[in-house]
């Protein structure tokens, strides 16, 4: 994975409140809220600032002109992960393999990357706007491929790294909890 171009949008020094993953798999950080990132940004999104004030005086409403616009980006395949209190709150139109994969790549990136910051324990809430449904999940469910069950699937490049990595990779992670429990007990 080239996180180099994933994260190019992405400060080490600022504390995000939430993440856009993008139809091609980059990571946008939300520093505000969703709305503002995608006015400060709007050609990153497939938009203009012309085009969203356009809607806007459609409307003549500032709520049902930004609701329109971030549920246009959730149906062309954008991921909006927002963090509320401890638990984190992903957004889609719906679940399919490739919305299944990023999901997935940026669970993994957010416990062993760049923006490893998370605990494998820490609760997920996918919502699925198309579906009127709510998955509750981990992000330990993530990483082994459980959270698409009966849903979707991942793709084989991912399946077949999770058969071969996970094992090592969440005794690692446990480990690594376990040792940071430790030294912040003392």
């Amino acid at each position: 994975m080239k996180n180099d171009i994933k994260f190019q949008l992405i400060d080490p020094n600022i504390q995000y409140k939430g993440y856009w993953l993008s139809p091609a798999g980059k990571v946008i950080g939300i520093e505000t809220d969703a709305f503002r990132t995608i006015w400060s940004l709007p050609t990153v999104f497939g938009l203009s600032r012309n085009n969203m004030e356009e809607l806007y005086y459609k409307y003549d409403d500032e709520d049902n002109t930004i609701n329109e616009i971030i549920l246009d980006l959730l149906e062309k395949n954008w991921v909006l992960c927002l963090k509320k209190r401890k638990n984190w709150n992903l957004s889609v139109s719906f679940l399919n393999r490739r919305v299944a994969d990023r999901i997935w790549e940026w669970v993994y990136n957010m416990l062993n990357s760049n923006l490893a910051e998370e605990d494998i324990f820490a609760q997920i809430k996918i919502h699925l706007y198309n579906e009127n449904k709510t998955i509750k999940t981990f992000f330990s469910d993530v990483l082994t491929g459980d959270f698409v069950m009966g849903i979707s699937s991942l793709s084989s490049k991912i399946r077949r790294f999770i058969e071969r990595n996970m094992d090592y990779f969440l005794e690692e992670y446990i480990n690594r909890n376990r040792r940071n429990n430790e030294n912040s007990s003392d």
